[in-house]
């Protein structure tokens, strides 16, 4: 295969299908693997290197721009990136697929768009519709026909080409160009309808010629649908139409709470679904109901016809909004987990609710609340890139002094300290500090000293950090910001170590975890960590071992990249300390690789680094360089989840065959 292959054809002619068989078929060509980045639900171009950052499972918690975290990340890899569904954001799918194939030598792109990228070293593959018989050709295997009667065939069990429907079967897929998906939408029409019926009801011209411009074809998909459309009831229309403003896929709830309403009630909802679902419209995918796109796009386009576009995009943001509030109102409660992974299900409409907020003039305030309200999720999944962007995009709404600029500061300030930009972190802290003060916004004033702490902590200037604990502290008990209190004992134990005063630390963390309720693991894996690291240093060894393991097992059920890495690794520090260099050295090897994922090492926490480079030597000392080598390189060659049964299981080094399936 080229390096770089586009797949070009009109909506609905199977690109999406054919590069999945395609990868398939390629896979054992990409030792490091094949990654699919799904890109219709994504309309911000500036997002696309954080979208192949999270489909790559990398932790956007990086100083450098994402689009040079990414490139740096698959520099020396050999994979196969599938770019897929480009074409309303050409531009930015070529200049990135041309910045990959120049920067990374092993990597391979495969994209689908309507038309070419457009830039060099692009090789565009056509994909046809399906050929239709000539006049007086029977069907062939793989062809219209062969498709159309299959589907008809699920559609209405019994159905067969016979002599006497066979011209009319023949002249229906003609007239919709061989385009599988509208052969699709048109057979499925065979539960209610004779072929007949179909020809009459589409006023299909049998005789008209096979020869299509791409232009024409896409009418005629258009006309498939429309006709899918009239045929729905009033009821299936109004929800096509408003389900149009989901990006990906929407659960029910979410579902009836934007989209009914007016003639629509609560309780036709299920119905309309379930219609639409036996017409081939919506598709359930397991997570929800979606739409392919170009059934999306016809239906937004019906929307904004309709006069109810605004109300429908209203109702969408505000049941995110809600769901955003919720979330950081109950970020620490013990169905944390929950709530976790049912943002992280809903991850494209929050970005669809963030834009259809900037775009609707008056919307701003719902924005700023759903970026600012999330900037716990930003950081548990990840995308502290991702956070910064929507941040800044508020910021830019938002230019005067004011109590919801400070709280955008302040949660920036957060975000940046993520991202390694301590003294621009530190430089909104204060900023935000000063201004909420200055409009008496105490909440956001404790915020802001929270974030300051850590930025000050985290560039180790302790001694700074110390002289605003007691502030801190009393300001974030005054807001009842039980979060920004858990926050503050991990900093203030993590600064405690770097002091080298781990009965301090060890005494700071288990304050934090008694603030938790049980079930939370995100601030309860991070203090746990700590904890365990005080009780290492001062001589509780297989104690503090057993809480690592336990706080790791935390980090991999939330799918924390970065606390994942904390834990593997960290484990491997203290398993030299156990005098277990063998275990050790396959540790670090597989932390190393996850480090590649989660940014800079240890976050470049001096305390842990240099405990880590002195188990280097000690390793290499106790079993010899070549040994050491190669056990790291085992462990660095194991996937994550052989890696954490591994870590948790307090197992010395593996055999060779321990974990077949990594």
């Amino acid at each position: 295969m080229r390096r770089f292959v586009t797949v070009t054809g009109v909506g609905g002619v199977g690109k999406t299908r054919l590069v999945r068989q395609a990868a398939r078929r390629l896979a054992d060509d990409y030792p490091d693997g094949v990654y699919l980045v799904e890109l219709s639900a994504l309309q911000v171009p500036g997002l696309l290197p954080a979208a192949v950052g999270t489909a790559l499972g990398m932790a956007g918690q990086d100083a450098r721009p994402a689009l040079d975290t990414v490139t740096g990340y698959l520099r020396d890899r050999r994979l196969l990136l599938i770019l897929d569904t480009c074409e309303h954001m050409p531009r930015a799918c070529g200049e990135f697929a041309r910045t990959v194939i120049g920067e990374a030598p092993g990597v391979g792109v495969l994209a689908t768009s309507r038309q070419p990228l457009g830039v060099p070293g692009e090789r565009t593959f056509p994909v046809l519709p399906l050929p239709v018989p000539e006049d007086g050709d029977g069907p062939s295997p793989g062809d219209a026909v062969d498709l159309f009667v299959q589907r008809a065939a699920s559609a209405a069990p019994g159905f067969t080409l016979t002599e006497e429907n066979r011209d009319e079967v023949i002249g229906i897929c003609r007239r919709l160009a061989g385009i599988p998906l509208a052969l699709e939408l048109a057979a499925v029409r065979l539960r209610t309808l004779t072929v007949p019926e179909l020809v009459a009801g589409f006023g299909l011209d049998i005789t008209a010629t096979s020869r299509r411009t791409a232009l024409t074809r896409h009418k005629d998909l258009r006309t498939s649908i429309g006709w899918s459309y009239e045929l729905c009831t009033d009821a299936e229309r109004t929800l096509w139409r408003r389900i149009s403003v989901f990006a990906g896929s929407s659960g029910l709830d979410a579902v009836t709470a934007v989209c009914a309403g007016g003639t629509l009630r609560t309780v036709d909802i299920p119905e309309a679904i379930e219609g639409l679902v036996r017409k081939s419209v919506l598709i359930e995918d397991g997570i929800g109901y979606r739409l392919l796109d170009p059934i999306r796009e016809f239906g937004a386009t019906e929307l904004d016809g309709s006069g109810a576009a605004a109300a429908v995009r209203g109702r969408h943001i505000a049941h995110y909004l809600g769901m955003a509030r919720g979330f950081g109102r109950q970020a620490l409660a013990g169905d944390q987990l929950v709530r976790y992974r049912q943002l992280q299900g809903e991850h494209a409409n929050i970005r669809a609710a963030l834009e259809h907020a900037f775009a609707i003039p008056g919307n701003d305030r719902a924005a700023i609340d759903i970026a600012t309200s999330l900037f716990l999720f930003w950081h548990m999944s990840g995308l502290a890139w991702e956070g910064e962007y929507w941040v800044n995009r508020a910021l830019e709404r938002c230019p005067q002094p004011s109590a919801l600029r400070a709280r955008l500061l302040a949660t920036r300030a957060y975000l940046l300290c993520l991202l390694g930009e301590i003294t621009e972190a530190r430089t909104d802290a204060l900023t935000a500090i000063k201004m909420a003060e200055r409009f008496s916004d105490t909440d956001t004033v404790a915020r802001g000293y929270a974030c300051l702490h850590r930025a000050l902590t985290w560039s180790d200037d302790l001694a700074s950090g110390s002289s605003i604990a007691d502030t801190t502290v009393r300001l974030l008990d005054n807001a009842g910001d039980t979060l920004g209190l858990v926050q503050f004992d991990t900093q203030a134990a993590l600064a405690e170590l770097q002091a080298r005063d781990a009965h301090a630390a060890g005494e700071i963390a288990a304050r934090g975890l008694r603030r938790l309720p049980a079930g939370e693991l995100w601030g309860s894996s991070y203090l746990l960590g700590l904890l365990s690291i005080a009780k290492f240093v001062t001589g509780e060894q297989e104690e503090g071992s057993a809480i690592m393991r336990r706080a790791l097992a935390m980090k991999h059920e939330l799918g924390d990249v970065l606390g994942v890495a904390y834990g593997v690794g960290v484990l491997g520090l203290m398993a030299a300390g156990q005098q277990r260099h063998e275990r050790s050295a396959w540790l670090l090897g597989a932390a190393e690789t996850l480090w590649d994922l989660a940014g800079r090492r240890y976050t470049g926490n001096p305390f842990l680094e240099a405990w880590h480079q002195r188990v280097l030597a000690s390793g290499c000392e106790s079993l010899g360089p070549d040994r050491f080598r190669q056990l790291w390189e085992r462990g660095a060659a194991a996937g994550p989840d052989a890696l954490v049964l591994f870590a948790a299981a307090d197992a010395d080094a593996p055999a060779r065959n321990f974990f077949p399936a990594s």
